[in-house]
């Protein structure tokens, strides 16, 4: 049995094709992962995660937390993905023309 062959991509790529697409999907080393779609537990955890942290946060003026529609750029790895949550402090970096952080 033959293996099936493994599609790799260039990053340029994989965003262009971001860009259209109805779900979300995640990169890492060249290939394309679809996401699952979350669960109603999950969810709860996440709301209730984020509310906590939002609260603490609240206290400061540095840092803000995102719910999961914001795609990360991870450029150490160069992964791309949605994290059930991100906090960025200080200025916040997109990278150009796109709305990544």
């Amino acid at each position: 049995m033959n293996a099936a062959a493994v599609l790799k991509y260039t990053a340029e790529e994989y965003l262009e094709l971001e860009e259209t697409s109805l779900e979300k999907n995640e990169f890492y080393k060249r290939e394309i992962f679809a996401m699952e779609g979350g669960s109603i537990e999950h969810n709860q955890i996440t709301r209730n995660t984020m509310s906590l942290i939002d609260e603490y946060l609240r206290k400061g003026d540095k840092c803000q937390i995102f719910p999961s529609d914001l795609k990360i750029h991870a450029i150490t790895n160069s992964l791309y993905t949605y994290p059930d949550l991100s906090i960025v402090c200080g200025k916040i970096e997109t990278l150009p023309n796109k709305k990544i952080l």
